[in-house]
Formats: structure tokens, C-alpha cells, sequence
């Protein structure tokens, strides 16, 4: 089951089958939409880094994406982004070192925001089981009747052991998203104790809203990139991706996405495409791909 939320938990520090089509009519318009960025105040080596992007007083967050400016790609994971406030006024995000690095890095995060929507609310999804697990999976769901328009998540007491490998949003039969879904796994062998969970952002239907993805072809590589772009007419709302193996058996955890990037082909404030980057924490011989995510609506 899922839960209605007054306000998400998360770091606090501040800088700046077949879908039943809704019967209610789609909200034509993303009325006030644009993009607030917001960064970590630090660029040097730290454990971990927090920040706080709140939207402009009157307006709603329906998603957002980050990205982290470093040296040490291979040494940080994000291992969070949750809305805050219900309906969601903003976004949080956390930074880890999964390696002790002397790189310098840096975490930004944008939020995308829009005048008020019909229907908006944070949906919590339940919490998963809290011991020491190779992989584990959460998820969030919006009602019957309800769209989603971006989504969140949290690795709690994962110690930099644990890394988000699955940030996906979900349909039924259309490209409409109406849920997420989360994995996360652990980088090496960790007996901690952690857990992992997953929020919605859930509105009334929107004009044009769709999911769309893009997958790199499964290599044996370092690193991977790939963009997604909305379609002509459309601005993006927020994003998501997903890290497959080609060995089910091969350890996930061993790949973090340090970049959700929306920066690319700015539409004035707005943007219409995401640009995802992998990279390996380890070497090793493992073919694997990424895909991104894209939700958009239309302008």
C-alpha cells in the first residue's frame, strides 16, 4: 500500500494489463513551468553532501534530476532525491563517497516547477525490509485516476556501500507513467543494515504526458552517456534511468549514474532532453547498458 505523506524526510541543507485512460479531463497546460537549480555550497572531497532546492513561493516541484561536477566520478553515488512538502514544494538530494577519494566534487540538483496543479500530492511508497541484502526494490503509486509527474527515493544507513542502480518510472500498457520503481544493491560485500524507498508525485491527467526511454547498446566499458529527448512541443518534467547486465548473476552495485543531466537544449528556462551517465565504481569484464528516462508533457 501506499501512503499520503505532509512532508518527506531528507536532507535539509539549503542553498538558494491495459491503463484505464482517466475520465477526468487532462489539464491542457504546464502553466508557469520552469527549471530552479540549486548546488552544494562545497567543491572539495567530503564524506557526503546534501541540497535543498525550493521551489518560487506559490509553486508546485513536479520533478527534477542532478548531476555531480567531479574528478572522482568512479568514488560518488547519489543515494537520494525526495520531494519535500505535500503537495511537494521542492526537492532534496544526497551525496556519498562509496571509496575514500581525495577528488573534489561537487552535487547540483534541478527542480522543475510549475504554477499549481489539480489533484497534486506526494505519494509515499511502504519502506523495504531493513537488514543487510545484496539488492533490494521499492516503489510508489500514484491512484487510480492519477498521473505521475516525477518521482524520489532514499537509501537509508547504506554507509556508501549501497548505490541506486534503477530510478524508473512505469506505465500499464501506455507511455502514461503512473508509478515508480527502485532498486538499489550493494557495491561490495556489506552487512549493514539499510533500506530503500520510493516516492510519487501524483497529479490529475496532464495534457500529453508520456514516458519515453533510450537504451545504450550492452558493452564492456568504463563509463556510458545517453540522451533522451521529448517530443517536438513537449518540456521535460523530470527523469530516470535504469542499469541492466548482461550476467543477472554480475554484482549491479559495482555501476552508479553520477549524472542525470537536463541542462542539455534549453528551451528558454525549460528543457527538452535528459543525458544520463554510468560509470563503474571497479574495473572489471561485465557487458552492460543504460537507459534514460524522459518524462514530458506538452508545453
Amino acid at each position: 500500500m501506499t501512503q499520503r505523506i505532509g512532508a518527506a524526510a531528507g536532507a535539509v541543507a539549503l542553498v538558494t494489463a491495459a491503463l484505464v485512460v482517466p475520465a477526468s479531463p487532462a489539464f491542457a497546460a504546464l502553466p508557469g513551468l520552469q527549471r530552479v537549480p540549486g548546488a552544494s555550497i562545497t567543491f572539495q572531497s567530503e564524506d557526503s553532501k546534501n541540497v535543498l532546492v525550493q521551489c518560487p513561493s506559490g509553486k508546485q516541484a513536479v520533478g527534477g534530476a542532478y548531476w555531480i561536477t567531479t574528478s572522482a566520478a568512479a568514488s560518488v553515488a547519489v543515494i537520494s532525491v525526495i520531494p519535500t512538502g505535500n503537495p511537494p514544494t521542492g526537492m532534496s538530494a544526497t551525496a556519498v563517497e562509496t571509496d575514500s577519494t581525495s577528488g573534489n566534487w561537487q552535487l547540483a540538483l534541478q527542480v522543475f516547477c510549475v504554477n499549481p496543479l489539480p489533484g497534486m500530492e506526494l505519494v509515499s511508497g511502504p519502506g523495504s525490509a531493513s537488514n543487510s541484502a545484496a539488492t533490494r526494490h521499492a516503489e510508489a503509486e500514484c491512484d487510480d485516476g492519477k498521473v505521475m509527474t516525477g518521482s524520489g527515493f532514499s537509501v537509508a544507513n547504506g554507509a556508501g556501500q549501497v548505490v541506486v542502480t534503477s530510478w524508473q518510472p512505469r506505465g500499464v500498457a501506455t507511455s502514461t507513467p503512473t508509478s515508480v520503481g527502485v532498486q538499489a544493491d550493494e557495491e561490495d560485500s556489506y552487512s549493514g543494515t539499510w533500506s530503500l524507498r520510493a516516492w510519487a508525485i501524483c497529479a490529475n491527467p496532464i495534457s500529453g504526458l508520456t514516458v519515453t526511454s533510450v537504451s545504450h547498446a550492452s558493452q564492456d566499458v568504463d563509463s556510458q552517456q545517453i540522451t533522451r529527448t521529448c517530443a517536438s512541443g513537449k518540456r521535460l518534467l523530470s527523469a530516470g534511468f535504469h542499469v541492466s547486465l548482461t550476467d543477472p548473476d554480475a554484482p549491479a552495485g559495482q555501476i552508479g549514474i553520477h549524472n542525470l543531466d537536463v541542462d542539455m537544449n534549453p528551451v528558454g528556462n525549460q528543457a527538452t532532453e535528459v543525458e544520463a551517465n554510468g560509470t563503474r565504481f571497479d574495473s572489471n569484464d561485465e557487458d552492460w547498458s543504460l537507459t534514460a528516462y524522459a518524462i514530458c508533457a506538452t508545453a
